[in-house]
């Protein structure tokens, strides 16, 4: 099974490049590191898939399980081309 810390520490090495790509790189990096990591523990043997929806589904189940910080994800814009990102990108 892959170490989704080694995206982390990958997002840690970007950072600390100054150019546009990098900075997005990174930021990318860290968000996967976390989503993969938060996916695994709610997945142990590794049987989710991912699919579109697989980030708000996430969410939703760290919140129904009442663990923390679950409120965070589940207010954010879903999917995430609502998040404007892709004005930043054409």
């Amino acid at each position: 099974m892959f170490d989704w810390n080694e995206y982390l520490i990958l997002a840690r090495e970007l950072r600390l490049k100054q150019s546009e790509a990098a900075l997005r790189s990174s930021i990318s990096r860290a968000y996967y590191a976390a989503f993969c990591t938060a996916l695994y523990r709610l997945h142990p043997s590794g049987s989710e898939v991912f699919s579109r929806d697989s980030h708000a589904s996430l969410w939703q189940e760290y919140r129904r399980q009442g663990r923390a910080f679950s409120h965070i994800g589940v207010n954010m814009p879903w999917p995430a081309a609502t998040t404007g990102y892709e004005k930043t990108t054409r």
